[in-house]
Order: structure tokens, then C-alpha cells, then sequence
């Protein structure tokens, strides 16, 4: 049985400043027609930046949506027709100050496909050399530096709530 569900119109019902709300029509692939609300997002990049002796640097910021700090890894979405390496650079030296000479890319990850369009492309970055912060005007955040050990724990006692993250780290951690 083919499960792919067929476009038949398409209506955007909100558009904001990055976010896009639809409401499309659909068959289905019993030949029922249905309607899928879900968000439109430009996509985004996740680095995992190694430094030289072996430890992640992470940033921690205030998530306004969550009500609280979250720990995870620099990160941001892709502006209009923007390469996906060029968004992780330039994320990584505007979030954390470095810049690395050395991407690797690691996969995607789809955040929640039930109702976001939205594609993070996962990348590791090595190399590293500090070039100063040039944080976005309403963007703070602190860049914070952990051993590969103290990742495990922080994963596992469940102080790493981010999604991206978590996969990113688990995935580095599955190859290392």
C-alpha cells in the first residue's frame, strides 16, 4: 500500500515573521479527503562543536515558550536561500565566538513531522578558533564548556531537554 497522501489544495492561515500556519487538503491514500494543519519553517542548523582537548561547548539560554533556561547546542535557522554550511557558520561564531575549519555534516533530524515542516541539518564542528561572540541584538545566552563525560550524565539524569541536542549528542556519541 503507497501511505503518501495526496496535495490537493494548499491555504495558509497565519503567516508571521518566520512561521507559516496551513491548513491543506488532502486524499488519503484510501481515497478519503482530510485536512493537515501544520507549520511551515524555513529549516535550521545544529552544531556540535568539539573543542581541542575533547570537550562540547554548549550554550544555555532562557526559552521563553518552556519558561525556563534550556542547555543545548548552538544552533539557529536558515535565513532566505541560505546554504545550510554557510547558516552553521556563521550560528556557530555568532552563538558561541568560534570558528571552525572543519564541518562535518551528521544527518537530519525532524523535530516533530506530525505538524512542523521543519529540517534541522546536524553538524560537527572541529578545529576551532575563538573569534569573539556577535550575538543578534535580543539574544542572550551563555556559552558553557563540558567533558564528554559530564554529557552522559547530563543526558541521562535528564538535564538535557532539547531535542536537537540530544540527538546530535547521542548520535556523537554512538560513533565515538
Amino acid at each position: 500500500m503507497d501511505l503518501r497522501e495526496k496535495k490537493i489544495e494548499e491555504k495558509n492561515i497565519y503567516k508571521g515573521y518566520f512561521l507559516n500556519l496551513n491548513i491543506d487538503t488532502v486524499q488519503l491514500p484510501n481515497g478519503k479527503i482530510s485536512t493537515r494543519e501544520y507549520f511551515k519553517h524555513p529549516g535550521a542548523v545544529c552544531i556540535l562543536p568539539i573543542a581541542s582537548n575533547g570537550d562540547i561547548i554548549m550554550v544555555n539560554q532562557y526559552r521563553y515558550p518552556m519558561g525556563c533556561c534550556v542547555l543545548e547546542l548552538p544552533a539557529g535557522k536558515l535565513e532566505k536561500d541560505e546554504d545550510k554550511v554557510d547558516a552553521s557558520i556563521r550560528e556557530l561564531l555568532e552563538e558561541t565566538g568560534y570558528e571552525s575549519s572543519c564541518l562535518e555534516y551528521m544527518g537530519e533530524y525532524y523535530p516533530a513531522p506530525a505538524y512542523v515542516d521543519e529540517i534541522i541539518y546536524l553538524y560537527k564542528a572541529t578545529d576551532l578558533l575563538y573569534k569573539g561572540q556577535k550575538l543578534d541584538d535580543d539574544e542572550f545566552l551563555k556559552v558553557e564548556q563540558y567533558s564528554l563525560k559530564d554529557i552522559k550524565k547530563l543526558l541521562f539524569d535528564g538535564s538535557i531537554k532539547d531535542g536537537k541536542t540530544q540527538a546530535c549528542l547521542y548520535r556523537y556519541l554512538l560513533e565515538n
